[in-house]
């Protein structure tokens, strides 16, 4: 939030800096008074189209990062023979382009862009029953199915690309969760019930202890529906709706600065 303060505070500067320099512009013999009228509606166009070239530019590039930084994790981590029994969970479950690891940390994630595959950790299979394994395994595969680390990628990018639309990365937080409960859906149906929640009690608490987040994500949503709660509603908060205002008439008043500089060249 410390952040999102100083930006903003910072931006309203810069409109106030904008709304000084247009007024001085109307005065006569200014550069307001010598801009052919003609001109204008090309400028906000050119304007406006530079702004979103600019931002989407940025959420590639952003994106590209995103999977370039989650490759880099994964390749430093030493790779080991899949134990039989991680082969038989696959099959059972379905998953395909597994790869596993020697951590002892019981860790399973799906990574990569175009073509994701399924990490799993040597101590992930020692920590599980079979049954909980094949959970995992299904839950992960539905992820790699969906191509769920590249929608992440994306979503992610896009929150800190429009950082200055709050209500942009609620946006992604809510679609995260989700993906994280239509997979726990994928392996309910798989597995069952009670695995699912025996995965998530073990895989969960070890993480959680540890400060690190990865099969445990959105725990709680997760647990209410494997016990078959009805999920909470979560509506935006209004705050949200109100910081994105704000930042929607910066992003306009910039706009506008950006076409009248062009409009008096």
């Amino acid at each position: 939030m410390k952040r999102y303060s100083v930006l903003i505070s910072g931006a309203a500067l810069l409109v106030l800096a904008c709304g000084s320099w247009l007024t001085t512009c109307r005065l006569p013999g200014t550069c307001a008074s010598m801009a052919p009228p003609l001109r204008w509606p090309f400028a906000s166009l050119l304007a406006g189209g530079a702004l979103l070239g600019a931002m989407t530019i940025a959420w590639l590039t952003r994106v590209v990062w995103i999977l370039a930084q989650g490759a880099r994790a994964v390749r430093r981590m030493q790779r080991a023979p899949a134990p039989s029994a991680l082969l038989i969970g696959a099959a059972r479950a379905g998953a395909l382009r597994l790869e596993c690891v020697t951590a002892k940390a019981p860790v399973a994630f799906c990574h990569g862009g175009l073509r994701p595959s399924i990490l799993v950790s040597a101590g992930l299979v020692s920590e599980l029953s079979p049954d909980e394994l094949v959970a995992v395994l299904a839950h992960e595969q539905h992820h790699l199915r969906c191509f769920d680390p590249l929608r992440r990628a994306m979503q992610q990018a896009m929150a800190d690309v429009l950082f200055w639309l709050p209500v942009v990365a609620w946006w992604a937080d809510r679609r995260r969760e989700a993906s994280e409960l239509a997979a726990d859906r994928a392996a309910i149906c798989c597995a069952g019930r009670s695995p699912l929640a025996g995965a998530l009690w073990k895989v969960g608490s070890y993480l959680e202890t540890h400060g690190t987040a990865a099969f445990a994500g959105a725990a709680k949503l997760r647990v209410a529906q494997v016990l078959g709660d009805d999920l909470p509603c979560q509506p935006v908060p209004v705050s949200l709706w109100v910081g994105s205002a704000a930042g929607v008439l910066i992003a306009l008043n910039s706009a506008w600065c950006v076409a009248h500089l062009f409009g008096s060249a």
